[in-house]
């Protein structure tokens, strides 16, 4: 097996800092599989990374150790796009500097949220003009994403309001998660301690209504006001059309969501059944499958749609994988969109 740190030569030169992480290496390789054409390669670990390559095809590829923030922008200041899958932290650590020698950025997770353009790839157009000036290019983690491609196509029939519960793994806290998730499962199993450092109330066996903490004034956790944000940036709404309770539920991946919609005029569950069947990149099931049974798809699922008895809500479920769906095809969409109109 032979080591590199590009492919041949020729096409973008992409740069992912967290690539050592379950987001980035995901990333890494829907890109690589894609139709887009990749000529190089720079893999950036992020601050607690441990991986030292990446397998492409035959070809181990150097995942270099996080440098530093100071030092980030010097390590991948050759590139045309860097995508930061890294804590929100180090992103606004290293944003502007990355942007400032030279290559484009995309910013998975929106922890630089209004710094520059902001799109969802799979529900619409980016600002153009907004991304050339910024170079930045923001999108929402997995149950922003999940909710913007759902909600997108319900705006031209006079969508009013969404409400909810959105349900996020231990997936979506990344590969730590899972490993601290699944070590308190055989904790429990084997009557020890388990560890608890991001769980630790505990999650094996349990679930947690409240997501980070709560604002006092509201009540709303900063998660579930960061949705409402991020759902207004995609759908050029009011965030105040958009309230979701974030939970966390004991499972190792997914993202799934309870919506409740609210329309100007009626609008029939039938209807919408119609609308969401020919949509590519949600599929209409029911039952709609477990998180569990959707890991590695690239397609959301959607069903139980049902009239409200109040005649006046839909009320629906939707479920999806939280890399492939909510980070890895909404890069691939988002790299996709910057070629095609020439922003790299």
């Amino acid at each position: 097996m032979s080591t590199s740190d590009a492919a041949p030569q020729g096409g973008l030169h992409i740069a992912v800092l967290g690539a050592s992480g379950s987001a980035g290496e995901d990333i890494v390789r829907s890109l690589h599989r894609s139709s887009l054409a990749v000529g190089a390669w720079t893999l950036v670990g992020g601050p607690a990374g441990r991986r030292r390559s990446l397998e492409l095809d035959g070809v181990d590829h150097t995942v270099h150790g996080f440098p530093g923030a100071d030092e980030v922008a010097e390590l991948v200041a050759d590139a045309d796009l860097v995508i930061c899958a890294c804590p929100p932290a180090v992103t606004r650590e290293v944003a502007l500097s990355i942007t400032e020698a030279g290559p484009a950025l995309i910013d998975l997770g929106g922890a630089v949220l209004g710094q520059g353009a902001f799109g969802v790839g799979l529900a619409g157009g980016i600002d153009e003009e907004r991304f050339r000036e910024s170079r930045i290019l923001s999108t929402p983690a997995a149950p922003g994403v999940l909710l913007a491609t759902l909600l997108a196509p319900m705006v031209p029939l006079g969508l009013h309001s969404a409400r909810g519960t959105v349900m996020v793994s231990a997936g979506v806290d990344g590969r730590e998660g899972v490993e601290e998730l699944s070590a308190q499962v055989v904790a429990l199993f084997n009557h020890a301690d388990p560890r608890r450092v991001l769980y630790p109330e505990g999650l094996a066996f349990d679930l947690h209504a409240q997501v980070g903490a709560r604002t006092p004034e509201t009540g709303w956790t900063a998660s579930e006001r960061r949705l409402a944000l991020e759902l207004g940036a995609a759908l050029r709404r009011p965030p105040a059309d958009f309230a979701f309770t974030v939970a966390r539920v004991p499972l190792f991946t997914g993202v799934a969501a309870s919506v409740h919609l609210r329309f100007h005029q009626r609008v029939e569950a039938a209807h919408l059944g119609q609308l969401l069947a020919h949509l590519p990149v949600l599929r209409l099931e029911d039952p709609v499958p477990g998180p569990r049974h959707l890991d590695e798809s690239a397609t959301a699922r959607v069903g139980r749609l049902r009239d409200d008895p109040g005649g006046d809500v839909v009320h629906l479920w939707v479920a999806a994988d939280n890399l492939r769906f909510g980070a890895s095809a909404t890069v691939v969409a988002l790299v996709r969109q910057l070629v095609s109109n020439e922003l790299l």
